[in-house]
């Protein structure tokens, strides 16, 4: 694992300790993140419901451009991309998915997930994307 971090953050010089943690603490939320879509982008594909299988694949290709992105040291760029990217995502998926007879369940576990996902923004965010 260390070395994973050492190709993605070796050669970048950071003004502060809490900077360095930041960045690292971004990039393992970010190959986290590239570990549970890959398994989730599989089990869609052998379970054949390719109809959700499109927004995976742009999640995917958001992953990896933050981690090419984060390889030439725009941290802070990709922590206010995925904050903004996760928010709408989030939310605009409470108002198109939740067709059934028990929506209130989808609604409430949306609620939880964009709780999480705000947490996420006030770690990695600046304050211009707070606000």
């Amino acid at each position: 694992m260390r070395s994973i971090f050492n190709y993605f953050l070796k050669s970048h010089s950071f003004e502060s300790n809490l900077e360095s943690f930041r960045a690292r603490t971004l990039l393992l939320f970010v190959l986290i993140g590239l570990a549970l879509l890959t398994v989730f982008i599989v089990r869609t594909a052998v379970s054949g419901n390719l109809s959700s299988l499109y927004l995976q694949f742009v999640h995917l290709s958001i992953i990896l451009l933050s981690l090419f992105l984060i390889k030439k040291g725009y941290y802070k760029w990709v922590g206010n991309i995925l904050s903004v990217f996760i928010v709408l995502v989030e939310g605009s998926s409470a108002l198109f998915n939740y067709a059934g007879a028990e929506s209130y369940n989808f609604f409430l576990d949306e609620f939880y997930l964009l709780l999480a996902f705000l947490l996420f923004t006030a770690m990695f965010a600046s304050r211009t994307v707070l606000i």
